[in-house]
């Protein structure tokens, strides 16, 4: 009996381990062939519309609009009374299309590793994000959701 015991556990374990891995397997495929995508921002009267309160302050808001099947994603970030929006996109590194990520208070590239102050988005040689205008108008950050859509080219 003691012989059938550790073949048999090893069996049992192998099978586990095998179904274990056919279940995680589409997870990390899945999230390894997709960009991230961050919530959805309210839109009214043809413009997306960010409550300027509900910014952090030098910490940029990630937003994903979806056209046609293609996401879209652009970030909003305030730095005093300032307001400003960019596509999550990279005019030198675009095409990777891999955009941009916050930590430790600075806007990283993810495709070259330059990194940004929240308050001076100008750009290092031709590594910085591409503008998108918006404008504030009564406690909110106003942005066209055609000029959402026309960044859909970057993406």
């Amino acid at each position: 009996m003691r012989l059938f015991l550790p073949a048999f556990t090893a069996r049992k374990t192998g099978k586990s381990l095998f179904i274990a891995l056919l279940t995680l397997l589409p997870v990390f495929s899945f999230s390894c062939s997709k960009r991230p995508a961050y919530p959805t921002p309210p839109v009214s009267g043809g413009s997306v519309r960010i409550k300027v309160s509900a910014l952090a302050g030098d910490v940029p808001s990630f937003f994903t609009v979806m056209k046609d099947g293609k996401q879209i994603d652009f970030f909003v970030v305030r730095t005093g009374n300032e307001v400003q929006s960019y596509f999550n996109a990279c005019a030198r590194c675009g095409p990777k299309k891999l955009g941009y990520y916050f930590q430790n208070g600075r806007i990283y590239c993810r495709a070259c590793g330059v990194s940004y102050a929240p308050g001076n988005l100008k750009g290092i040689g031709s590594c910085y994000p591409l503008p998108l205008k918006g404008a504030l108008s009564g406690g909110y950050y106003l942005i066209p959701i055609q000029a959402v859509y026309a960044g859909g080219a970057y993406f």
